[in-house]
């Protein structure tokens, strides 16, 4: 499989290397994606980039976000040029091991069974989000979770997922369209129609996020109003409830979101 590695050092470092060694071990074909780096983005270009996704989302993309956005898109683009059916994408901060790379053999031999977006681990760490993104375990062995969409808020990084060329194709359309927030699923569901996310925890993250760029440019963000991330929020934990089915209050928020997503809720 082609695997795709974003890197602000190509294969230069002495960890880019071992990555690439054990993935050529396992039979992948490596390609090391030039990542680009916020602090190099023109102040003109990124205010040029930023507008239509501020206004849609209320939500201001960082510089390094934009630069996550850019580096991904590369490494897509190139992908879909190969004419390829699934390709590995890898940012260089990933932990793989031998283990890590069988169960990831096991979900490519049945990677027909997926049709979507399947990320491939680090939600452990997240504040202990992982164990509350629910879904449907659809294998074995590795397990890997059917994401129940409702939760998808819950998804986050984009450090290692496997992506067929349909819906990296659709990603492309949206990304060519305006740069967003490039773990941001629920805009990608939405906007994109990338209808299925799978969850399976085979590759790690460090924990340890204090040198973080991209991180710490979001702890410092300008919060403004996101009337629905917090409807999503508030739905998502009434549906946790027993209350839920007895109120029957699912219509009420589909309508509040299709009239927030019309514009017509402020």
């Amino acid at each position: 499989m082609k695997v795709y590695i974003i890197s602000l050092y190509q294969s230069e470092t002495e960890k880019n290397k071992l990555l690439a060694t054990l993935l050529n071990k396992y039979g992948h074909d490596v390609c090391f994606i030039n990542a680009i780096s916020g602090s190099d983005i023109n102040a003109i270009y990124y205010y040029s980039l930023i507008g239509t996704y501020l206004e849609k989302t209320k939500i201001l993309l960082t510089p390094s976000e934009l630069g996550c956005l850019l580096s991904h898109k590369e490494a897509l683009s190139d992908f879909v040029a190969t004419g390829e059916s699934h390709a590995l994408i890898l940012e260089d901060d990933v932990i793989i091991d031998d283990l890590g790379l069988e169960k990831l053999l096991s979900i490519i031999n049945n990677i027909q069974l997926f049709d979507g977006f399947i990320n491939i681990g680090g939600q452990y760490s997240i504040h202990s989000s992982r164990k509350n993104i629910e879904g449907k375990i659809i294998q074995n062995s590795p397990d890997i979770c059917k994401i129940d969409n409702d939760y998808l808020y819950l998804l986050q990084r984009t450090f290692a997922y496997l992506i067929a060329s349909a819906d990296a194709l659709k990603i492309l359309v949206l990304m060519n369209d305006h740069p967003f927030i490039m773990d941001d699923y629920v805009y990608i569901y939405k906007n994109a129609k990338v209808k299925n996310f799978y969850l399976s925890s085979i590759f790690s993250h460090p924990v340890d996020l204090a040198k973080s760029t991209i991180e710490n440019e979001r702890i410092i963000r300008p919060k403004l109003n996101n009337t629905d991330k917090l409807i999503r929020r508030i739905y998502s934990e009434i549906k946790k409830t027993v209350y839920f089915k007895v109120l029957r209050i699912k219509s009420f928020f589909k309508i509040l979101l299709k009239l927030i997503d019309h514009n017509l809720f402020k």
